[in-house]
């Protein structure tokens, strides 16, 4: 009898974390579908749009980015969060009407990271805009931080004018050589994440992800941090508290 009601005990909580998968990446597939809806089919001349671009760069390195959007204003870079990965952290997601707060990682400093990796490939720099797009109903209104918006706001943003100026020839320059990178499938989602683990190891020991350098603590104008021993050529850092 004990081993019948310890069996079903398994089963439900089986059942109960089978349940939160599966609904976390409903809703990261429902958030992704969303910006893609919003951001439209390219329309050559006037934006140039590339979803899900999963690469390698020249380090070696997996990167994931959701969505991209290239238009006379310059190379719009969106993360979109949905608070259902286990890889968030150092930011706070407050809910409305609940008590409830979760840490999550700060998706602007993700995100640059992403920028980064594109610049190394096409060969660029200074025209990227970091955009963060919270896809559910969580308060980001004490988050100081430009361009962090609900996706209600993103269209009216990408209008923005940047003060970079793209002529039509680099725009189509810029997203031909994206969609080439797109269509070479280097890599799966599987692999990528594995990739993200291993990462997460790494920045946990004290190992760069980047350069593979040991990370030291270094003094700032905020206090002490984690630094990259190969600095200034790498400047991966993380706090001290991770």
């Amino acid at each position: 009898m004990v081993s019948i009601i310890i069996g079903i005990i398994i089963i439900i909580i089986l059942s109960a974390i089978s349940t939160i998968f599966s609904n976390s990446r409903i809703k990261g597939y429902i958030g992704e579908k969303t910006i893609t809806n919003i951001l439209g089919k390219t329309l050559h001349g006037q934006k140039y749009n590339i979803n899900d671009l999963l690469f390698i760069d020249k380090s070696g390195h997996s990167c994931q980015i959701d969505h991209i959007c290239i238009n006379k204003h310059g190379i719009w870079v969106i993360e979109t969060k949905n608070f259902g990965s286990k890889y968030q952290k150092e930011w706070v997601q407050k809910f409305p009407h609940s008590k409830k707060n979760n840490n999550f990682y700060n998706p602007i400093l993700q995100n640059k990271t992403h920028i980064l990796r594109l610049s190394e490939y096409l060969n660029i720099c200074d025209i990227f805009v970091n955009i963060v797009v919270f896809t559910n109903r969580a308060d980001i209104s004490e988050i100081s931080a430009p361009n962090v918006i609900y996706p209600s706001k993103l269209k009216a943003v990408l209008c923005q004018s940047t003060g970079k100026n793209l002529s039509l020839n680099e725009m189509e320059h810029y997203y031909n050589k994206l969609l080439d990178l797109k269509n070479k499938k280097q890599i799966t989602k599987d692999k990528h994440i594995k990739n993200i683990n291993e990462i997460q190891f790494k920045i946990s020991n004290n190992i760069c992800p980047r350069c593979g350098g040991k990370l030291i603590v270094r003094n700032g104008r905020n206090g002490n941090f984690y630094g990259c021993s190969n600095y200034p050529k790498c400047k991966f850092t993380k706090n001290i508290k991770d």
